[in-house]
């Protein structure tokens, strides 16, 4: 009997991919019927396939939940292999690969490809400065936000000149960052692997991100992931390279690098952590001769939206007129007052982690994962659904950060469920802000709360101290 038990877990899993399968391809089939009827405009307001949609992927999220819980409290035999693994997992991702975005931003992404390989440098001219045949869907007339390691991405996919096969290239690209970063997960997991594996390539919110929408996130979780890996074989530099290397595709992955100077330091390692500076004054002097020679130029990279949406902002924009109060300037003085309280947090983190002599890969992920979850809740004020996906990739396989991780996952619910951009003015705006707010930093306080009741060391959001195996 229990040598039977892996091949039984084996075909349970299965089974449990097969009815999120079917709900993934029907999830497909609207998108696809969205998005050859555009007339129809879906996703505006409220429609009755607007609502079957949200409803399909209510679905498939409670699938995963059920999956997880159960894969969660049975014992298993870890898989021999990466592949094993991730064996279950491939009709689903066929079927987020095969599903058209929702978003607009792949065709942002080819646009912006577009404009480097006709010689227009996307970091100095505004996205209006040159016609291409992904102009017409472009929404944001700025200069490109993304980091140089993304425009290359971009510049390759936008070779094929079609928005149909340039997204297709895209989707194959993110779905070889999502796998990559699965694979970080199956190193980095000491125990569960398998389970923490497949929570990760399943994971409904990082599919709708990664693969459904053709998200440029995917490739800054699989270079955060790596550099975590980089960390706990005791490779700092190649770990600083693979942090580095995901700022320079988003802008906001740079607190990993603060972190990482951190642990360098938090070790005593001042020799790395000064070849550290010297790696990336190059970086930045080899960019400053090239894409970005003028001061405009590196702006470009914290260019935000000019919108607001899913945000404490938001709220009082909307609340305004309603409540008696001017909202613009009160969303005004609340940034401001957010943006000092976030530098406060980070700086406390960061010091934090500097008196910690066991600080490694799992400890910098959840500070990183934490950091960046405070900006979304608290800082931002607008914030796309897809930003949960990363704190999901730094806390899904990561067992430092058990209660952030469920936070994570509930913060990403609340957020996709919507499949908007969460900007809107109405009463339906406001509702979808607070629910991307309320329900997680709920949680987020309560953890906070209960980890101070129980005098958890260091005060942290995690439910336990561990120190990473160099070894594994």
């Amino acid at each position: 009997m229990a040598a039977a038990r892996p091949q039984s877990s084996f075909v349970k899993d299965i089974l449990a991919a097969r009815s999120g399968t079917a709900l993934a391809w029907a999830l497909a089939a609207m998108l696809g019927y969205a998005a050859l009827h555009p007339e129809l405009n879906i996703f505006e307001g409220f429609s009755l396939p607007r609502l079957v949609l949200t409803l399909a992927f209510v679905a498939i999220c409670a699938v995963y939940w059920l999956w997880l819980r159960d894969a969660a409290r049975a014992a298993r035999t870890e898989s021999a292999s990466f592949a094993r693994a991730a064996a279950p997992t491939w009709p689903v991702l066929a079927a987020a690969l095969v599903s058209p975005p929702i978003s607009s931003d792949p065709l942002l992404y080819l646009h912006y490809g577009t404009m480097a390989l006709e010689g227009k440098n996307p970091y100095l001219f505004p996205s209006s400065a040159l016609t291409s045949p992904f102009s017409s869907s472009v929404v944001w007339d700025q200069t490109c936000a993304y980091g140089p390691v993304a425009l290359a991405s971009f510049s390759l996919a936008a070779r094929l000149a079609s928005a149909f096969w340039g997204v297709a290239a895209l989707k194959l690209l993110w779905l070889g960052a999502h796998l990559f970063g699965g694979y970080a997960c199956f190193r980095l997991a000491s125990e569960r692997r398998t389970l923490l594996t497949r929570a990760f390539l399943f994971n409904p919110i990082l599919l709708l991100a990664y693969l459904v929408d053709a998200h440029v996130d995917a490739l800054v979780a699989a270079l955060l992931l790596w550099g975590c890996v980089a960390m706990t074989r005791d490779r700092g530099r190649l770990a600083l390279i693979a942090f580095a290397a995901a700022t320079l595709t988003k802008g906001f992955a740079l607190p990993a690098l603060g972190f990482w100077f951190a642990w360098a330091l938090s070790r005593r390692r001042y020799a790395i952590a000064l070849s550290g500076v010297w790696l990336l004054a190059a970086i930045v002097a080899l960019l400053a001769l090239t894409l970005f020679p003028t001061l405009s130029a590196w702006q470009s990279l914290l260019n935000l939206v000019p919108n607001t949406g899913r945000s404490i902002q938001h709220v009082l924009l909307l609340l305004g007129p309603s409540l008696g109060f001017d909202g613009p300037r009160a969303a005004a003085l609340y940034s401001w007052l957010a943006r000092g309280a976030f530098v406060v947090a980070a700086a406390t983190l960061w010091l934090r982690a500097l008196r910690s002599p066991d600080y490694g890969a799992s400890l910098l992920a959840r500070d990183f994962a934490l950091l960046f979850l405070l900006a979304c809740l608290f800082v931002v004020p607008f914030v796309p659904w897809w930003y949960s996906a990363l704190v999901l990739a730094a806390t899904l396989w990561n067992r430092a950060a058990a209660s952030l991780r469920s936070v994570a996952l509930v913060y990403g619910f609340c957020t996709a469920i919507t499949l908007s951009a969460g900007s809107g003015l109405s009463r339906a705006g406001l509702i979808g802000a607070l629910l991307a707010i309320v329900p997680a930093s709920a949680l987020l306080l309560f953890f906070a709360w209960r980890s101070r009741a129980e005098r958890v060391p260091a005060a942290s959001l995690s439910d336990m101290r561990v120190s990473d195996n160099p070894t594994g």
